[in-house]
């Protein structure tokens, strides 16, 4: 069923929405984890406005891990070339070349996404296999070498970079694409995301450079935010475009994907499977050292979530929740090391507590949801929206306490009008109703 919704509506809602989730995702974690907010927050926004229904749970999965894959990327140093005056211009370069492989290789995998039934398992998997291979060559031979006219950072305290790798991968997965079909989603999202990621990023850095030639108490604003809330919101905009221009061609696929997992599955064998899943990702992450972890990641999830959307809900929403609620307790544990106040209680136990239960409950949640006739995705988006946002909210009362009132009360101000605007657009929005027989006979 084709989407009836306005331009603008397209236009608006995700960039909305990933102001929010690239603005969480600067004060919850950061990195390609961090990134992870964004990427699921903007997929279930698409998801509402395309009326999809069958595969959401594979769509937000590929759509928080193919965007979180960015966040492998270091720009600090980057940022910091901005700020001078003989390197202005080169870092400037540079934040948008990073930013443009962001949107680049993020929309390339969230387009593939939303027509992977226009290909093969065969099809896919040789394409996620083939963008592995191209990151770890652009790596290893672009990167690696640090070649003057290839590094972003500073050569005096040397950083690993990533960005060629990560630009050779979205470019071999577009290439596989295109000898499996003539079908041009995957690439024209890549487009967008390329060219509206390098506008946020870049011009979003500007701000950045900028603030840090005024004087003070100007200088002391907080313009890195100021940096995530615009690349969030241009990003967003741009893959709203994509999905919008493309329309037509991101209807319901005839034919459900098969289970893994059947919505019939008793509830808490159900819950054990997710979380396990959960569990084990998060683990690996952080475990298996390799720079580019979240590519093979992202290459061996979608292997298991071709044939299910169960384990893509897990991934997209419980891993992200788990994520955050994980880097809040190491939040607090600083804040009792130096000292400081630390909101409601000072009980390490009793925050292991909420935090724990925090985690258990969206597993809860989204074991339950997947299991209804027809999942709920205004309830998931919710669902981050909302315990992002108050995880956020405690993370900047944190850096309150070291005397950043004006950056607090913008932030925190960003945070709440833009979650307040989410979930005001998701409401007016119906929820799809399950498709029937009479649709795909």
């Amino acid at each position: 069923m084709r989407s009836q919704y306005s331009p603008l509506l397209f236009f608006i809602y995700p960039a909305i929405a990933m102001c929010l989730g690239w603005g969480l995702r600067g004060t919850i974690g950061g990195g390609p984890v961090g990134a992870l907010i964004p990427g699921a927050m903007v997929s279930l926004v698409l998801c509402q406005l395309l009326n999809r229904r069958n595969s959401v749970g594979f769509i937000i999965c590929l759509g928080a891990l193919g965007i979180g894959i960015g966040g492998h990327q270091t720009y600090g140093q980057t940022i910091g070339l901005s700020r001078v005056e003989e390197t202005y211009l080169w870092g400037s370069f540079a934040m948008a070349v990073k930013g443009a492989v962001w949107g680049f290789l993020g929309g390339a995998v969230l387009g593939l996404a939303f027509v992977r039934d226009r290909f093969t398992t065969k099809q896919i998997l040789f394409a996620m296999t083939a963008m592995v291979a191209a990151t770890f060559v652009g790596w290893a031979y672009l990167d690696v070498p640090r070649h003057p006219y290839f590094y972003f950072s500073d050569p005096d305290k040397p950083r690993a970079e990533i960005w060629a790798g990560l630009l050779l991968g979205g470019l071999a997965l577009l290439a596989s694409l295109a000898v499996s079909s003539d079908n041009k989603v995957p690439a024209s999202f890549a487009m967008w995301g390329l060219l509206f990621g390098g506008l946020g990023f870049g011009l979003g850095g500007q701000l950045i450079a900028i603030g840090s030639r005024l004087e003070p108490p100007y200088r002391s604003f907080s313009w890195w935010k100021g940096m995530e809330f615009s690349f969030g919101f241009l990003l967003g905009s741009g893959l709203g475009l994509a999905a919008y221009l493309n329309r037509d061609q991101l209807a319901e696929p005839a034919t459900p994907t098969p289970e893994l997992v059947p919505k019939q599955t008793p509830f808490l064998p159900a819950l054990f499977l997710g979380a396990i899943l959960v569990l084990t990702v998060h683990r690996l992450h952080f475990t298996v050292p390799v720079l580019f972890i979240m590519v093979i990641e992202l290459a061996v999830l979608t292997g298991l979530v071709l044939n299910s959307n169960f384990f893509g809900w897990h991934i997209a929403v419980t891993l992200t929740v788990y994520s955050f609620g994980l880097d809040l307790m190491r939040a607090i544990g600083r804040l009792l090391r130096d000292g400081k106040e630390v909101y409601f209680s000072d009980n390490i136990g009793t925050w292991w507590v909420i935090v724990a239960l925090m985690s258990l409950g969206t597993a809860v949640a989204v074991t339950a949801n997947y299991r209804t006739k027809q999942p709920s995705i205004k309830a998931m988006l919710l669902l981050i929206t909302w315990t992002g946002t108050s995880v956020g909210l405690m993370k900047m009362y944190q850096q309150s306490q070291q005397n950043h009132e004006v950056n607090y009360y913008f932030v925190c101000g960003t945070f709440l009008v833009s979650a307040i605007l989410t979930t005001l657009i998701a409401w007016m929005i119906p929820e799809s109703r399950p498709i029937d027989a009479a649709e795909t006979a």
